[in-house]
């Protein structure tokens, strides 16, 4: 995000002077504008209009080459200077003026595209990836009429103060594609999520996906495979392992592991289903009726049912009461409340809630 410079606004505009019009466009456009100078990179409202380094402004480049939308621009038509000028969106064009304008840019630390685009200038790519680049759609908001600074200035600050970044999950919907997203989002829909979950996981920026994805990583992939640096890395192994499924069979398997699985956690604990136990000073307080669901506990409950034959999960369910009881005095242990909410994505941690829930499972049935 750019920097302001901050000037107090004590001049009024007349608000019902702004006209907006929004464009849909494309890559090769902005870079044609770039190229003739018709776009002014340097605003007089932001301080720099190239603050990014090498590797932020590849991973721009690579959500360009995979597709990924990219947030809409906006600019102000200075009708004197015949420019138009940045509002926001400064870095991402800098980053499109370096790669594809300059050709200056050499890709660096890129994400999903590490081993085929690391090292690449623009100019490294075939003409049909460059026009697949250039032929990318954006969205253009064209704000005209403010005639002064101060309203450029304000709606600098509302645009940025409300910006949003895709979520993980979001991402993965928008680059995975195939059978397996198609199951994760059936599952994420399906009554039976809904029920174990009793419609608390919100489907606001697709968080509902998350939880089935997660499942079938660790499901699929196992807790000890985790390396503990990218969870987004680990669940994509994991979604591209299941679209090189070659039978029904094998979808069946993960999609009944992961059913009957939530039909087991949902019958042992009920209303209580992947939520800690409240602490003794949460059941003094009046207004706190339960803990929220929590993902890291729902992947660990989860991974550690799916393991278990049919009659171990039958004679799991017959010690119903034992396990409700064993799973309360589980959190006893400040070390695993910790462990479910801080730095859940390190290996650490996963390592150390998924052996206490595969402990309390094993404890349960061999007791």
């Amino acid at each position: 995000m750019a920097t302001l410079i901050n000037t107090p606004i004590d001049k009024p505009f007349d608000p019902s002077s702004l006209k907006v019009e929004v464009k849909n466009t494309t890559v090769g456009q902005l870079t044609d504008m770039l190229r003739n100078g018709m776009i002014d990179l340097q605003p007089d409202f932001q301080r720099h209009g190239d603050l990014w380094g090498a590797a932020k402004k590849s991973r721009l480049i690579e959500s360009l080459i995979l597709g990924l939308p990219l947030p809409s621009f906006y600019f102000f038509i200075d009708a004197e200077k015949e420019k138009w000028v940045v509002i926001d969106g400064l870095q991402r064009l800098s980053s499109i003026n370096s790669f594809m304008v300059e050709e200056s840019l050499k890709l660096t630390g890129l994400q999903f595209l590490d081993k085929t685009h690391n090292g690449r200038f623009y100019e490294d790519f075939s003409y049909f990836e460059q026009l697949e680049m250039s032929m990318r759609s954006v969205t253009l908001n064209i704000i005209s009429g403010a005639s002064s600074a101060e309203a450029k200035y304000i709606i600098f600050q509302r645009i940025n103060s409300e910006g949003t970044k895709l979520t993980p999950a979001e991402i993965r919907n928008a680059l995975f594609h195939g059978p397996s997203m198609d199951l994760v989002k059936r599952l994420a829909e399906s009554p039976s999520f809904e029920n174990a979950t009793d419609g608390k996981v919100s489907k606001k920026r697709l968080l509902h996906y998350d939880f089935v994805s997660r499942f079938f990583a660790f499901y699929i992939l196992g807790f000890k495979a985790y390396p503990g640096n990218n969870m987004d890395v680990f669940i994509g192994k994991a979604l591209e392992k299941m679209n090189e499924f070659t039978s029904e069979e094998e979808w069946e398997n993960v999609e009944n592991a992961f059913l009957n699985s939530l039909s087991l956690c949902k019958s042992l604990l009920g209303a209580d289903t992947f939520r800690q136990p409240l602490t003794d000073t949460e059941r003094r307080n009046a207004n706190i009726k339960s803990n929220p669901i929590s993902l890291s506990l729902f992947e660990a409950m989860m991974w550690s049912v799916s393991q278990l034959s049919e009659s171990e999960r039958l004679e799991l369910l017959n010690r119903k009461s034992v396990y409700v009881e064993k799973y309360a005095e589980m959190f006893e242990d400040e070390a695993l409340r910790k462990n479910l909410s801080n730095g859940t994505n390190s290996s650490r941690s996963v390592n150390y809630r998924f052996m206490a829930m595969e402990k309390l499972v094993m404890d349960v049935l061999n007791g």
